[in-house]
């Protein structure tokens, strides 16, 4: 004969469950809180970038994208002001943007909305790829020519500016595909690794305290000079028939008696 026995839940059993629930809860919300953002926004050149670099930079990041084919800068911008808005210095917004500027012969208007944008946002790390060149029309064309002159101006606006980098798009040719306007799977890893290495390189940045604590000098009770003071001139001074120099540099001196 078989009995089964029915456990109920008592007031505190039931509070000790919730408790439970809570801290399971707490933990969950506190690691992804912690996870180091990382948003892609752009135009059809970004397709597959965020699944390139998600497994390579690990579970301490969280990588989404946003792609907008055919899409020009100012749009591109706009979006990614709402996009950004809670991200901390600890984050990364990357842009890849303007072939769609260059096309209409527009390599003013592009390098004008990523310098607005970047003076609006200060609040998070900013990472601009140049346009890659088209392989599909001659280095002469004047698309490429208004490719070129939007580098340029991109590097110029953003060369005194803290929190932007930009990665130049260098792809050689076998990095495309076959009609030579877009990144190949190739194209695409070797992309993925110059901005692993752009990322690794700013998380080390980041590390380094540039505002240094500056530590007082503490008089050794050891040290015969007056009040602990060693600036001002030189002066010699006697002790038990031993003399030494005092430095105009902060240091203490020690002897045996």
């Amino acid at each position: 004969m078989e009995t089964s026995y029915t456990l109920k839940r008592t007031p505190k059993i039931q509070r000790s469950i919730n408790e439970t629930l809570e801290k399971k809860t707490v933990n969950r919300v506190t690691r992804i809180k912690s996870l180091k953002k990382i948003t892609l926004l752009g135009d059809s050149h970004i397709r597959g970038l965020a699944a390139e670099l998600s497994n390579p930079m690990g579970r301490e990041y969280s990588i989404t994208s946003t792609l907008m084919p055919g899409a020009g800068l100012q749009s591109i911008t706009k979006l990614a002001k709402s996009e950004i808005a809670t991200f901390t210095r600890s984050d990364t917004v990357i842009v890849c943007g303007g072939s769609n500027d260059a096309c209409k012969n527009e390599s003013q208007t592009g390098p004008t909305c990523l310098n607005n944008f970047s003076n609006s946002r200060t609040n998070t790390n900013i990472m601009i790829i140049s346009i890659p060149q088209r392989h599909d029309l001659s280095s002469e064309s004047c698309v490429n020519q208004e490719i070129l002159a939007f580098n340029r101006k991109l590097h110029k606006f953003m060369k005194n500016k803290e929190l932007v980098k930009v990665v130049d798009c260098n792809i050689p040719r076998e990095g495309y595909t076959r009609h030579g306007q877009h990144h190949s799977y190739k194209g695409k890893a070797m992309l993925a690794l110059q901005i692993m290495q752009e990322l690794t390189k700013q998380t080390k940045d980041s590390t380094i305290n540039s505002n240094p604590i500056p530590m007082t000098w503490t008089k050794s009770f050891l040290d015969p000079t007056p009040k602990g003071d060693s600036t001002g001139p030189t002066k010699r001074y006697l002790k038990k028939g031993r003399s030494y120099q005092q430095s105009p540099f902060p240091v203490s001196v020690y002897w045996t008696i």
